[in-house]
């Protein structure tokens, strides 16, 4: 137990062979639920819940690499995250109201960026991370996974590389009504998103970043998504 180590969600994490502990969240109910219901439907993209004690869940550990630093993903990369993420709310949609289902909301992972991907080879071997798991409008889920995985904030990558991952998830992923208003809802979810992190100078001026290369652009990627 001394040699726990706090996870990117703030929580005690520690490994015994094949299992991980992690200190469950205030969110716990909703996490184990939706893992659980993944779980049964053979879902390979989550963490597996072996046991739940009052303090930690036990999940199988996921063996591959993660993204130690920040860094865009790779076309093929973008792509099966596209693939991985409409699975998922597909297979919710289950647990859903058809009113939920019209109006896009579901069970939304509040966080998909690339420190929680796992990686095999070339592929993304499971979603890890879900204690900010809430019921909302999936966009928030979809673009914010965009953003971050296209990491569209960076002076670093090119306009038309960032542009090719953005149209490679949005054509991958197939579904035009997801993306309709999309640069000024990608702007909303940007400007909120600081909001939430003012005390991190790091992650206001990536939004800012962010923000401006959106709307530099907005003309030319509204074009293309028609």
């Amino acid at each position: 137990m001394s040699n726990f180590k706090i996870g990117k969600s703030g929580k005690k994490i520690f490994r015994i062979k094949n299992i991980l502990f992690k200190e469950k969240s205030e969110n716990n109910d909703l996490v184990i639920k939706i893992l659980n219901f993944l779980n049964d439907k053979k879902c390979v993209y989550v963490p597996k819940i072996i046991l739940q004690d009052t303090e930690y869940y036990q999940l199988t550990y996921i063996k591959g690499k993660t993204i130690k630093k920040f860094k865009h993903l790779s076309k093929s990369r973008i792509k099966h995250l596209a693939f991985i993420l409409k699975s998922y709310y597909e297979i919710t949609k289950e647990i859903l109201t058809e009113y939920e289902i019209q109006n896009n909301i579901g069970f939304c992972h509040g966080d998909i960026n690339p420190h929680n991907l796992v990686f095999y080879k070339n592929k993304i071997k499971a979603i890890i991370d879900w204690d900010g798991i809430y019921k909302g409008n999936i966009k928030n889920d979809i673009y914010f996974a965009i953003w971050t995985c296209a990491n569209l904030g960076s002076t670093k990558i090119s306009n038309k590389k960032k542009q090719k991952l953005i149209f490679t998830f949005i054509n991958s992923y197939n579904d035009p009504n997801i993306f309709i208003n999309f640069c000024d809802q990608m702007i909303l979810i940007m400007r909120d998103y600081a909001n939430n992190h003012k005390n991190s100078e790091q992650i206001q001026k990536w939004s800012v970043d962010s923000i401006n290369w959106i709307q530099k652009n907005k003309k030319e990627i509204n074009k293309k998504i028609g």
